[in-house]
């Protein structure tokens, strides 16, 4: 008895013309998996190292100023004459001194300070004999007028001691604390 065995095929070469396909292998990694505790303990780590790298930078920044006090009232007072210094032709042969108004209530009776309110800026300039009255929430100018010394009133006090004039030409004494830009 025979068998016959069937002929087995040999599969046939692909053309010229046909394309070879390859099968692409996808590489696997391995799978972290991670328990929601490890998740809470990566995210509170996290939070810790960013709150102390903050509060590290505001230690810093807050010793930069106490050592440097007057550094905040310069740059506020430069900030200040050069929006001023927009809308108003300033003196430019000098630096005005900055005053801020703390309590307008202090300043009342004085002609110079009506309609001021706290907040505003003042800028004397004490070679030109000029005050600016500004009010930087607003960017506008609020007065501008005339300033006497303490020396032009010793001045203009011993020039009128002999008569009985009390005429007043306008100007007023401002007794403020002041910051130099």
């Amino acid at each position: 008895m025979r068998f016959e065995v069937p002929a087995q095929h040999a599969a046939p070469e692909p053309s010229p013309t046909q394309h070879k396909t390859k099968r692409s292998r996808k590489l696997k990694l391995p799978r972290l998996r991670m328990s929601s505790n490890a998740i809470i303990v990566a995210s509170c780590a996290l939070v810790i190292i960013t709150l102390a790298g903050l509060s590290g930078f505001l230690y810093w920044q807050n010793n930069k100023l106490k050592n440097n006090p007057t550094a905040t009232g310069e740059t506020a007072a430069k900030r200040i004459v050069s929006e001023v210094g927009k809308l108003y032709a300033l003196p430019k042969n000098e630096q005005p001194t900055v005053a801020t108004i703390k309590d307008v209530k202090q300043l009342k009776g004085q002609a110079f300070f009506d309609g001021a309110q706290n907040g505003d800026a003042v800028l004397v300039f004490t070679k030109a004999k000029m005050a600016i009255l500004y009010r930087e929430k607003e960017n506008r100018i609020i007065k501008t007028g005339p300033v006497a010394t303490d020396a032009d009133q010793q001045q203009q006090s011993t020039s009128n001691s002999g008569s009985q004039n009390t005429a007043t030409n306008g100007t007023q004494t401002l007794g403020a604390e002041t910051k130099n830009p």
